[in-house]
């Protein structure tokens, strides 16, 4: 799957598609990337049930006439079920008041890896980061900001499977990130550890047990 840390950048130029900003290069480049990647990931999730059965046909008889050529086959079988397990397809959706035209532009996980636990992740933890703006959208400089926070958060709280970032909203002076966590006491620790040492960030951390997912699925329905 396209990383969620990607994400941001996809996130900035919808931001200024919306807004009537000039577009950036690189950024533009950034996202030529991002969609390349999703569509093998794409293409990946079909391909690979046809794979995975004609690599098994041919398996026996690898196996006879030559260890190197079983040895790729289990490989190539071994590579498709992680590609299979962990993969993710992530939306984007945009929301606009009618009242002042303001937008709210969400991210979000759409459909899990088929293997994925949801009930392993019963605390729903939220982050808020709020900031002034006449349009609703963060500045460049705040942007730029929340995507160096997202990328510290992300490698530190996916490890070991403590928690997933299911769904990032922002609009309306709020840019909000929620996370389902195994614990929020586990969810504290990896924030501390990726933030030590760094500049102070202004975001408020709202927790409470979520088991059945019931506010990530509310505002699920409400984007789709």
């Amino acid at each position: 799957m396209p990383h969620p840390a990607t994400m941001p950048l996809f996130s900035r130029f919808t931001e200024k598609l919306v807004n009537g900003e000039p577009s950036n290069p690189y950024l533009e480049m950034a996202v030529t990337v991002f969609v390349v990647a999703a569509l093998m990931v794409f293409i990946a999730r079909f391909t690979c049930p046809l794979l995975r059965t004609l690599l098994s046909k041919f398996r026996p008889k690898m196996m006879g006439n030559n260890k190197s050529h079983h040895f790729l086959c289990s490989a190539l079988l071994a590579l498709l079920m992680i590609t299979d397990a962990y993969a993710e397809m992530w939306s984007l959706a945009v929301s606009k008041h009618r009242s002042d035209d303001r937008v709210i532009i969400f991210r979000y996980i759409s459909e899990f890896a088929p293997n994925f636990d949801r009930a392993a992740k019963p605390a729903r933890i939220i982050l808020l980061w709020k900031y002034a703006s006449d349009r609703g959208m963060p500045s460049t400089a705040e942007q730029a900001r929340m995507n160096d926070l997202e990328n510290l958060l992300q490698p530190v709280i996916e490890s070991d499977d403590r928690a997933n970032l299911v769904l990032v909203s922002t609009g309306n002076n709020l840019r909000e990130w929620t996370y389902y966590a195994k614990s929020e006491k586990q969810f504290i620790a990896a924030i501390n550890q990726a933030l030590a040492g760094k500049p102070p960030f202004p975001i408020e951390i709202h927790s409470a047990a979520d088991p059945q997912w019931s506010s990530y699925e509310t505002l699920i329905k409400k984007v789709k």
